[in-house]
């Protein structure tokens, strides 16, 4: 029996080597970048930007820090 996880990629299409990566731009210019499942793991807050990572951690950055964020797929 093939783990529930590939037979999710197979139904969508995707093969397990793709995935979303949200990079994020600061203001001083500096790049990180965090796994993502999908696009709705990145949130505009009050406080500024929560992405939810796909290894279950939450990061979170001020707006006043962050000069742009993007997602792409890998």
């Amino acid at each position: 029996m093939l783990p529930p996880t590939f037979l999710t990629y197979r139904l969508r299409g995707e093969t397990p080597s793709e995935m979303l990566v949200a990079e994020v731009t600061t203001t001083d210019l500096r790049k990180t970048r965090f796994q993502v499942e999908s696009k709705d793991d990145i949130r505009k807050t009050r406080q500024g930007y929560k992405i939810d990572t796909a290894g279950g951690e939450t990061v979170r950055f001020s707006e006043k820090d962050v000069e742009s964020i993007s997602v792409v797929e890998e």
